[in-house]
C-alpha cells in the first residue's frame, strides 16, 4: 500500500513537471523533418511565425512539404503553421483559427545558411472559421496555378541564379530562435511602444516573436493579434526609433509591400553608421 502511494506521488509529480515545462517552453518545438534549410526560410519570412503547431495532445513542429525543384536549385515548398493566426471571436469567445499554408521558394544553400528573395518570396493562402484544435494537414488547393506562376515569376525560377546581393540569408535551425535582445530588451521595448502597459509584468515574455536580422545587426519582430500583425524594428545597436520604427499591418495576409517599405525606411541591409 505504502509502495503504491509513493508510485502515485511520483507520478503526480512527473505529470506536474511536465505541464510546467510544456508552459515555459511552448514554441521551443524542434523541427525534426527532412527540410530544415526551408523551415528556416519560412520562420525568417513570414510575420509571427513560432515554428509549431497547436494539437490536442499539445505542440507539434510545424508541416514543410516539398513541391517542385527548378533546374537552378531554387525549391517550392508549402509551410503550414496554423497557430499564429488564431483569434478569440466576437459572438462565442471561442478560440478559432485559420487553416493556413504558405507556399515559398527559397533559392540555394550555402554552408550553414539559406538565401532567399525578400519580401515577395512567398503567398499566403486559408481558409476562416476553423476551429485551432482541428487537423490542419489536409491536402486542400488553395491556391490556384496563376499565383503559383506569378510567385515563381517573381522569384527568377529557372532562371540563373543572382549574385548573394540580391538575397536575405537565415541561419539553417530546427527551431525557433530568441532573436538578438534579451528579454529584459523587450520588456522595455513593449513599455516604451504602450507606455500604459502595465509595469508589473514589465518581464511579460514572448509577446513578440522573432523575425530575421539584416547583414549589419538589425533585428525585426512581430506580434499577430485579432486586428493583425504589429512589426517592431530594431536597429545593430538595438535602439528602437518608435517613430518609424513600429509598423501596425491590418491584413494578416498580404503585407509583402508594406513590409518592404517599412523596412527599407529603417535602413535594412545598409551599411550601419553608429549615431
Amino acid at each position: 500500500m505504502i509502495m503504491t502511494k509513493r508510485i502515485i506521488y511520483v507520478l503526480l509529480v512527473l505529470i506536474l513537471l511536465t505541464m510546467l515545462l510544456t508552459s515555459c517552453f511552448q514554441g521551443r518545438v524542434r523541427y525534426t523533418g527532412d527540410y530544415p534549410e526551408l523551415f528556416s526560410v519560412a520562420i525568417g519570412s513570414v510575420l509571427g511565425t513560432t515554428g509549431y503547431e497547436m494539437e490536442r495532445g499539445g505542440h507539434v513542429a510545424a508541416g514543410v512539404v516539398s513541391i517542385e525543384e527548378d533546374r537552378f536549385g531554387r525549391v517550392l515548398f508549402r509551410y503550414s503553421e496554423e497557430a499564429i493566426y488564431r483569434e478569440v471571436d466576437d459572438d462565442s469567445g471561442r478560440l478559432i483559427g485559420r487553416r493556413v499554408f504558405v507556399y515559398i521558394i527559397a533559392h540555394k544553400v550555402d554552408g550553414d545558411h539559406v538565401y532567399f528573395y525578400p519580401h515577395y518570396n512567398f503567398i499566403i493562402r486559408g481558409e476562416s472559421g476553423t476551429r485551432i484544435f482541428e487537423s490542419y494537414f489536409e491536402d486542400i488547393p488553395l491556391i490556384s496555378n496563376e499565383d503559383l506562376s506569378a510567385l515563381k515569376e517573381v522569384n527568377s525560377w529557372n532562371q540563373e541564379m543572382s549574385d548573394d546581393t540580391a538575397f536575405d540569408r537565415v541561419r539553417i535551425v530546427r527551431q525557433k530562435e530568441g532573436g538578438p535582445l534579451s528579454r529584459s530588451q523587450l520588456a522595455d521595448a513593449r513599455l516604451e511602444i504602450f507606455p500604459d502597459a502595465e509595469a508589473g509584468r514589465r518581464l511579460l515574455p514572448n509577446w513578440i516573436v522573432f523575425l530575421r536580422m539584416d547583414r549589419y545587426g538589425r533585428s525585426i519582430y512581430s506580434r499577430t493579434h485579432n486586428e493583425g500583425h504589429l512589426v517592431v524594428l530594431f536597429q545593430p545597436d538595438h535602439s528602437l526609433d518608435v517613430e518609424i520604427g513600429v509598423l501596425e499591418i491590418p491584413d494578416r495576409f498580404n503585407y509583402q509591400t508594406e513590409l518592404r517599405i517599412f523596412m527599407e525606411a529603417n535602413g535594412w541591409n545598409t551599411t550601419w553608421v553608429e549615431p
